[in-house]
C-alpha cells in the first residue's frame, strides 16, 4: 500500500512555484499574538516554511523527488523530512532550518515512515520497511544517524510516540496498543480485546494515554486510559460517524481530533474527561489532514481542501479561544510548528 502511494505521488509531481502568501484582509488578525512561531509544511512534493502570522514564505526543497513528512528538531534549527532522492526508496534526512546542508541519516535500502523525535531532542525513531519478505521495524537512531537500534519487528507498525522522558515508546499495529523501553525491552500490549485500538498520543504528563477504538460495527471512539493500560474510559461515546486521531493540547488540559459526526470531516476539541466538545472548523471548510498544537496551545495549525475536489488544499491557523480563522498560504500535509519563538521584529 505505501509503495504504491509513494509510486503515484512521485510519478505525479510537477514542478511548481511557490504558493502565494495571503491577502491580510481576513477573520483572524495572526499580528495579534505575542508569540509567533515558523511552521514547515509540503506544497507539490516540496517543502516550505512560513511565519505564523503569514510572512516569509521560503521554498527550502526543489528538486524532482518527493519531499515529504517535514518537522523541527527540538533546537528549532534543523528540519528532518523523508524524501525519495537516495534509491528510490524512502529515506529520512536532515537539513538546516534554510534549506542548507542536507544530510541522509536513515533508511538507504527499504523506505521509512513516521518519524518522531524524543523529548530531549537528542534522537529519534522511525518505522522502516522492507518489501521482500514483507516486514516492519520501529528504529532509533541519534540524530546524525548513528547508534542505529532496531526496537521491534513487526506488521502495519504506526505512530510511534515517546513518553515525555523520554524512556518509553508507544505504537499500534492497527490491531493493538503496546508500550515498549527505548531499548527494545519489556514489551507490554496495553489494549487486549475483541475491538480494533490505533492512533495512540502520550499525554504531556505522562499520565495518560488517548487512543481510538474500533468496535464490530465500525464505530470509532476517543478512549484513555492510564500508562499501564488500566481505567479504561470512552471520552467520546458518539455512535454517530467516526471519531479519531486524538492529540493532547500542549498542557494536557485538551485533546484535539478529527470526526465526521456532522457529516463532514472537522477538527473537534474536548477537554481531557470528554466534556465540552465543540466543533473547530464547523463544516465552512473540509478538513483534509491532522492539525497540529502551536506550543502555546493557542492556536491550531491545519490543512483543509477547500473544493472537496483534491485540488484547493490550503494552510490554515485558527485560534482556540474563538474559533476564528484565516488563511495561511497554499499547502497540504499537516503543517508543523518550531518549536523555538521568534523573538525579532514582532
Amino acid at each position: 500500500m505505501f509503495f504504491l502511494i509513494f509510486v503515484c505521488l512521485v510519478s505525479c509531481k510537477n514542478s511548481t512555484d511557490p504558493p502565494d502568501e495571503f491577502s491580510m484582509r481576513q477573520i483572524l488578525d495572526l499580528n495579534q499574538y505575542e508569540n509567533q512561531y515558523e511552521l514547515v509544511f509540503v506544497w507539490e512534493q516540496e517543502i516550505f516554511t512560513i511565519k505564523s502570522n503569514g510572512s516569509d514564505l521560503k521554498q527550502l526543497t526543489k528538486n524532482d523527488f518527493y519531499d515529504h513528512t517535514p518537522f523541527w528538531t527540538m533546537s528549532g534549527e534543523e528540519i528532518i523530512f523523508t524524501t525519495s532522492r537516495y534509491s528510490d526508496n524512502i529515506s529520512l534526512y536532515k537539513m538546516n532550518s534554510d534549506g542548507t546542508n542536507e544530510i541522509h541519516i536513515g533508511a538507504k535500502e527499504y523506505w521509512c515512515d513516521t518519524p518522531k523525535i524524543s523529548p530531549s531532542g537528542q534522537s529519534l525513531v522511525y518505522i522502516e520497511g522492507r518489501r521482500d519478505p514483507f516486514v516492519e521495524i520501529l528504529v532509533r537512531i541519534n540524530l546524525d544517524g548513528s547508534d542505529r537500534m532496531e526496537i521491534f519487528e513487526g506488521s502495519n507498525i504506526r505512530r510511534p510516540d515517546w513518553s515525555p522522558d523520554g524512556q518509553k515508546l508507544i505504537f499500534d499495529d492497527l490491531y493493538f496498543i503496546y508500550q515498549i523501553n527505548n531499548d527494545g525491552s519489556n514489551l507490554l500490549k496495553l489494549t487486549d480485546s475483541t475491538y480494533r485500538s490505533y492512533d495512540a498520543d502520550w499525554s504531556p504528563g505522562g499520565e495518560r494515554i488517548a487512543f481510538v477504538y474500533i468496535s464490530d460495527d465500525d464505530d470509532r471512539e476517543i478512549y484513555i486510559m492510564d500508562i499501564d493500560g488500566q481505567n479504561i474510559q470512552n471520552l467520546t461515546n458518539n455512535p454517530i460517524g467516526m471519531d479519531h486521531t486524538p492529540v493532547f493540547s500542549p498542557d494536557g488540559s485538551k485533546i484535539l481530533f478529527i470526526s465526521n459526526r456532522d457529516g463532514d470531516s472537522d477538527a473537534y476539541i474536548m477537554n481531557v474527561d470528554g466534556g465540552e466538545v465543540v466543533n473547530l472548523t464547523n463544516e465552512t471548510l473540509h478538513f483534509s489532514y491532522y492539525p497540529t498544537w502551536s506550543p502555546d496551545g493557542t492556536r491550531i495549525a491545519y490543512a483543509a481542501d477547500v473544493n472537496e475536489d483534491g485540488n484547493n488544499e490550503t494552510v490554515y491557523i485558527m485560534d482556540i479561544a474563538t474559533g476564528n480563522y484565516q488563511k495561511l498560504t497554499s499547502g497540504l500535509s499537516s503543517p508543523q510548528w518550531n518549536p523555538i519563538k521568534i523573538v525579532s521584529e514582532y
